[in-house]
């Protein structure tokens, strides 16, 4: 909500712009501006009269002129001094139960711990629950609407999912998401990882208009607000936590690697460090698309003479830990000859594999 100060402001600039689109239009010919809020649209609106006079070009042309410029497409905004271009007109207004995004939140039995479940099965777990909500969607919602669904992030005892539409679509998004209704009533949504199964026992949903109104993470000021930004998410695991499009997520696996031979603990703090940011250095080339903090280097440990520890954890954007995994189970086989060492004897470390 804007303070009545830069509502004044945004009044006279979008008077000035409306004067400027017509040719010889006088300014008494536009007035009576004022921002309004419909209860059955979205967002305000910004009403005006405008009224002719003996000199002015014909009202129907000016209006002509004007209902084009306002037309989404063609880019008119206005706004206070401090932010002139910060709203995007629209056009004709959109009904305030018309929503481009959906976001639909199954709620599980108390107790249910969706975050121990991925922490147990860290490789798996998540792949297994987005396919099976990915199948549940196809089977309940229409292919265009099915095909939308993003962000199942889910957390302790919740699978959220938003399902979205384009702006100019006739589907009517809150009877798609009603439809899943009846099938959580009649205990029929379920998953199943590992040979346990959870029904789901309600459900709620809450739409908006972020496809016509697209906002950054950065504007998720806590976690309620975060998770209706499609692509973010509140960061649990993070320190501090914040509304990001590149969270921690609960999986996480401690990988334990075996260097034969080695004597780590005769090696002394400083180099150490050395050799564990050789290390961590060398699985980010080996892995270019996994995040810096997917891998913390304060996660690394010499749990050994001869082993190192590390934890690889996943993120939004780096959510499958199974790939990266593999991965590095393959390049550090003694025959990948995968190596590490300190500033001072660079290499000097050959990895046999994982424990």
């Amino acid at each position: 909500q804007l303070p009545q100060s830069q509502i004044d402001q945004l009044v006279n600039n979008f008077k000035a712009k409306v004067l400027a689109l017509v040719p010889g239009i006088s300014d008494k010919a536009i007035h009576s501006v004022q921002v309004v809020k419909d209860a059955n649209l979205i967002g305000s609106q910004i009403s005006f009269v405008l009224q002719g006079t003996m000199l002015d070009p014909y009202i129907t042309d000016t209006y002509n002129i004007l209902k084009d410029a306002f037309n989404r497409t063609n880019g008119f905004t206005v706004g206070p001094n401090n932010d002139p271009n910060k709203y995007v007109a629209y056009g004709s207004g959109r009904a305030a139960m018309d929503y481009t995004d959906i976001r639909i939140v199954l709620k599980f039995p108390l107790g249910t711990d969706f975050d121990a479940v991925l922490q147990a099965s860290p490789l798996t777990a998540r792949d297994v629950i987005n396919a099976q909500m990915r199948a549940l969607a196809t089977n309940t919602f229409s292919a265009e609407v099915a095909s939308s669904v993003s962000d199942i992030w889910l957390e302790e005892d919740i699978i959220p999912l938003i399902i979205h539409k384009p702006e100019n679509s006739p589907i009517d998004l809150q009877q798609e998401a009603d439809k899943l209704e009846p099938i959580v009533v009649a205990g029929q949504v379920q998953v199943t990882v590992d040979g346990q199964t959870w029904v789901a026992v309600s459900m709620d949903t809450e739409g908006s208009f972020e496809t016509i109104c697209p906002r950054q993470c950065t504007d998720g000021t806590d976690e309620a607000d975060c998770v209706q930004i499609p692509g973010c998410d509140w960061g649990d695991f993070d320190v501090p936590q914040i509304c990001s499009d590149n969270s921690l997520l609960a999986d996480r696996i401690v990988v334990e690697t075996l260097f034969p031979c080695a004597d780590f603990t005769s090696l002394s703090p400083t180099e150490q460090r050395q050799l564990f940011n050789d290390f961590k250095t060398k699985l980010h080339t080996m892995l270019p698309n996994v995040p810096q903090k997917a891998i913390d280097i304060g996660s690394f440990q010499a749990v050994d003479d001869d082993t190192i520890t590390f934890v690889l954890q996943g993120t939004m954007q780096s959510s499958s830990l199974q790939q990266y995994y593999n991965t590095i189970l393959q390049e550090l086989e003694w025959a990948q000859n995968f190596r590490i060492g300190t500033t001072a004897n660079p290499n000097s470390y050959r990895s046999r594999g994982l424990d």
